[in-house]
């Protein structure tokens, strides 16, 4: 079994094992979303912008509180060279909002901190052959943040749109935080 589902495999049931008592006295919200994904920082004209896939899921500890997580897995190809990057987050987090009943815009902040799991994959070519070789799965910590809005009713099915900056440390062994953006659009359910 390789790092990434052993990881996964103890992240995700310690989450919902967690807060399992508290979601029948609770709102829950599960929201899937996607969007466009840019490095950032010293490195980012060495990348072409990708994509990131996503599910943010809170527990609604108050009105304006939620408890969750966010996972969501990201990916860039390099302008000059043939590899492709990937992390996967799986970041404990906070949200804050306004929560309108009457009103069909809403503000919110979101953050965390937690577990991002890089790759790269290098291509080749050999004897005419093209050929690809993984690199290592490395966990590293780091810390997203973000604020959007919400469209629709905070007690049933909302549209979210919202950037995310995430820092994560130490990415790719070289000593220096690798940084990037998302552009997030999600569907959230409210139950």
């Amino acid at each position: 079994m390789n790092f990434k589902m052993k990881i996964l495999r103890l992240v995700v049931p310690a989450f919902f094992l967690a807060f399992a008592g508290g979601v029948s006295a609770q709102q829950l919200t599960v929201g899937v979303d996607g969007g466009i994904s840019w490095p950032t920082g010293a490195d980012f004209n060495n990348w072409h912008s990708g994509f990131t896939l996503a599910s943010n899921d809170f527990i609604w500890v108050m009105d304006n509180l939620g408890v969750g997580i966010r996972g969501a897995y990201n990916r860039w190809f390099p302008r000059d060279i043939d590899f492709n990057q990937t992390i996967w987050e799986a970041i404990p987090s906070l949200r804050v909002r306004t929560d309108f009943r009457e009103s069909p815009i809403n503000v919110f902040g979101q953050g965390g901190f937690g577990l991002y799991i890089t790759e790269m994959k290098n291509g080749f070519v050999t004897g005419g052959a093209v050929g690809s070789e993984e690199g290592p799965w490395i966990g590293r910590w780091g810390a997203s943040a973000g604020a959007g809005i919400s469209i629709g009713s905070s007690r049933y099915i909302t549209l979210d749109l919202f950037p995310v900056f995430n820092v994560v440390l130490d990415a790719f062994e070289s000593g220096k935080p690798f940084t990037y953006f998302t552009g997030n659009a999600a569907i959230s359910l409210n139950f």
